[in-house]
């Protein structure tokens, strides 16, 4: 399982996804795509006290 990063705003009822640059099997064909989440990396990422979360975002390795 894994999830796509975004910031939701109930009140508004919108949300954005978070891109970052692409990997080698996106790269061809856009130069951004969504950031990919591991599970390991849930509660780091929902932890607002998390100053280093921006290292997720770096691009999710492809599966083969």
């Amino acid at each position: 399982m894994i999830a796509i990063i975004a910031i939701i705003e109930v009140s508004l009822e919108t949300f954005t996804i978070i891109t970052g640059n692409p990997n080698e099997l996106v790269a061809p064909i856009h130069n951004r795509m969504p950031v990919i989440l591991v599970p390991a990396n849930y509660a780091r990422w929902l932890d607002v006290e998390q100053l280093d979360a921006v290292e997720l975002l770096r691009p999710t390795l492809p599966r083969r």
